[in-house]
């Protein structure tokens, strides 16, 4: 499994370090291209080199006596509290986490120093996959690529990276990624500095220009379920080393948690892991930090000279997946070194020899940071933001508490005094860190930015510390007991994503049941002392099969209702990944704009037509990436647009909405405008167009206007 899982990483990390020579160099995509065929072969000759670095792993040592695990299971008890208290803050004006992040330090710092010397999660041989384990391994593959490929959940970023693409492609001969091709502007085209060192783009347009497929294709077709897959993978691997003898039971249930938990929230666990995984900044957050994490735990473990160049080309290949990896790659590899760290001579020198092998995004961040410090988003701090940052990932109320009970306590339930330790370092260490409101403003000022700094909760692996801590509970992983029988485990769970036609009122019975019934079920895991409880301890395993019912929503599909996560459709069969009717709408400008001219198009459209092959540039699209002209566009050009985007789309009407219109046209040489036919303003866009004697176009639902060739300025 771990081989499947290097391979793509010393791939892909190539082609970064190919890409941003090419950046060095001034190249472009067919410089890149003409070499790029080198990768193959380097990918067998660097992991013979790193492979022949590895030691043979170090025998297992015998456990440690497990000294009063009652102990440990009465701080789950305190931290239980700890959460209580942090609920009744629901009904205080501002969320105030300086109690709870004390309180909590208190005992996650107790617990620490006790056991600051013990010995944590050491790696041991693994055996090779059984076939009752391939058996139940194949299914979730094959259910796990089914989602991802049926799945489909349009995001606001998806244009401005599926455009690179594009532009990339259809611009070769031009500097790699210097070329903005989403917006018309008259200034220079480049985007941020930082926005031209991801290199999965250019992957992207590689792919697509030997396939004769577009990239938006191979990004949703190609790339989603390979990505998936070795997110998988990834998974699997940390808990074959976490619990050997019931990994599959915990990768399942990993699984149900990051379908059921949170999908309404744009940046939860659920989301990011198979719902958008299409590009790389999902693939980045769900699948290389968990294992950038895993590498650094087992480099400060064993001091593997292996481990420590996978770490240095993990943190490259970060870079590439997603520019936030030149802050999350160095967390995560942080995060796996101070884990088991214990305060001795030899756990220090690996610990800052490890950190060494970040020396790739580290450096290259505090390079972009001197070119764009005049760029940075800075925003007043308010209590309000770690709030906001936590709840962005992990929700909000009873699935907040959820993974804040396992983040914080799954450690104290750990029948295993060594991955107890593991467990407790990671909480004590990122309680410290993140979860401090004294230093957040400062995270968010000077190493996250004002708006991705919720991006931390990624660098640990959360949605498997909630696994282990079910798994723990529920008595499964108890010394003498037999093994789960993940097939019986994978039968009762299965079911539950193949619901297709239940009545919404089904799941409004649920909602607030499942609140208390969470709480019920976690409390009882604690009563240890009670014998009687114990035969209802099993019971817990279906909290994931609760969670999934109060945080799935119905969708009309046609003429049936279809359980899903919310804001996201199954479709079959496979396909892009955006509305139907838009997708068809985009296409439909594409094909109507005429060459050298602008689109003026409503902003569901104009999302999906920035990321097709010959889409023209646009007037406006999201508002975020307008504001991004800010060194080209005046404040006034720049609410011009917003405020045509808003009057096509139906969204709102400035007071000379027509005679904004009428001007933009003259001066932007816009060659197509279109608008939703149940616009409330269609008939007065209409007779501001007619002087220009457009064609009108009606299809998939929209009004299109073809200008004939406009005077004005030429598009860059």
């Amino acid at each position: 499994m771990e081989r499947l899982v290097v391979i793509p990483l010393l791939g892909f990390a190539s082609w970064t370090l190919a890409c941003h020579m090419t950046l060095l160099l001034d190249g472009s995509f067919l410089d890149l291209a003409r070499w790029s065929w080198l990768i193959v072969p380097a990918i067998p000759v660097l992991y013979r080199l790193i492979g022949a670095t590895a030691p043979a792993p170090p025998p297992p040592e015998p456990p440690p006596g497990d000294t009063r695990p009652q102990q440990w299971r009465m701080f789950f008890i305190l931290l239980a509290v700890i959460l209580l208290l942090d609920a009744i803050q629901i009904y205080f004006p501002n969320r105030n986490y300086q109690l709870f992040w004390v309180l909590a330090m208190l005992v996650l710092g107790r617990a620490w120093l006790t056991e600051r010397h013990a010995t944590g999660w050491r790696p041991a041989p693994l055996p090779d996959m059984t076939r009752q384990e391939q058996w139940v391994f194949l299914p979730l593959v094959a259910l796990v690529l089914l989602v991802t490929l049926l799945a489909h959940r349009p995001d606001n970023d998806e244009q401005f990276y599926t455009n690179l693409a594009v532009m990339t492609l259809e611009h070769p001969e031009r500097p790699l990624l210097s070329w903005n091709g989403m917006l018309w502007n008259q200034g220079e085209s480049a985007w941020l500095p930082v926005d031209r060192l991801t290199a999965i783009e250019p992957l992207w347009a590689l792919l697509a220009s030997l396939s004769n497929m577009e990239p938006i294709a191979v990004s949703h077709l190609l790339f989603a379920p390979l990505f998936a897959l070795w997110t998988l993978l990834i998974q699997g691997l940390l808990l074959r080393h976490f619990i050997p003898r019931f990994w599959l039971a915990g990768l399942i249930l990993v699984i149900f948690l990051l379908f059921a938990i949170g999908g309404e929230t744009g940046g939860s666990y659920s989301v990011y892991a198979f719902l958008m995984i299409h590009y790389g900044k999902t693939t980045l957050m769900a699948g290389l930090l968990p294992l950038l994490f895993f590498l650094g735990l087992r480099f400060a473990r064993t001091g593997w000279r292996r481990d420590w160049l996978l770490l240095l080309l993990g943190n490259a290949a970060a870079v590439g997946f997603s520019t936030s990896g030149l802050f999350l790659a160095p967390f995560a590899t942080g995060m796996g070194l101070v884990a088991n760290w214990r305060p001795r001579l030899d756990d220090t020198k690996r610990l800052l020899v490890g950190v060494g092998s970040c020396i790739y995004p580290l450096g290259i961040g505090l390079w972009m940071r001197g070119l764009m410090i005049d760029t940075m988003d800075t925003i007043p701090w308010n209590p309000m933001h770690l709030h906001a940052n936590i709840t962005k990932v992990i929700g909000a109320e009873q699935e907040r508490w959820f993974y804040l009970a396992a983040i914080l306590g799954a450690w104290s339930l750990m029948s295993d005094p060594r991955l107890r330790r593991t467990l407790l370092g990671i909480s004590f260490f990122f309680a410290a860190i993140f979860f401090n409101p004294f230093l957040h403003p400062i995270l968010m000022a000077h190493l996250t930015g004002a708006f991705t700094t919720w991006r931390l909760l990624f660098t640990i692996p959360a949605p498997i510390m909630a696994a282990l801590m079910l798994l723990s509970i529920s008595g499964m992983t108890r010394a003498g007991q037999r093994p789960v029988t993940p097939l019986a485990l994978l039968a009762v769970l299965t079911p539950m994503l193949l619901l297709s036609s239940l009545h919404p009122d089904w799941r409004a019975f649920w909602s607030i049941p499942a609140g208390y019934a969470l709480w019920a079920l976690l409390a009882l895991a604690t009563l240890e002392f009670l014998p009687r409880l114990a035969p209802l301890r099993p019971l817990l395993i279906l909290v994931p099969v609760l969670l999934f019912l109060t945080h799935f929503q119905f969708h009309a599909q046609g003429n049936r209702t279809v359980l899903a996560p919310p804001r996201t459709q199954f479709r079959f069969p496979p396909g892009i990944k955006e509305p139907v009717t838009e997708l068809a709408a985009a296409r439909q400008a594409v094909a109507l704009t005429p060459r050298d001219h602008s689109a003026l198009l409503p902003l569901p459209v104009a999302r999906v037509t920035a990321a097709l092959r010959h889409a023209p540039l646009q007037i406006a699209t999201e508002e975020i990436y307008i504001e991004l002209l800010n060194r080209w566009l005046e404040p006034d050009a720049q609410t011009n647009r917003v405020a045509l985007s808003q009057y096509v789309s139906g969204q709102a009407r400035s007071p000379d909405a027509p005679q904004r219109l009428t001007r933009t046209i003259t001066t932007h040489r816009i060659g197509l405008v279109a608008s939703s036919r149940t616009n409330p303003w269609l008939a007065e866009i209409d007779a501001t167009l007619q002087p220009f004697q457009p064609t009108q176009t009606i299809r998939e639902g929209h009004v299109f206007w073809s200008l004939p060739a406009s005077p004005g300025l030429t598009p860059p």
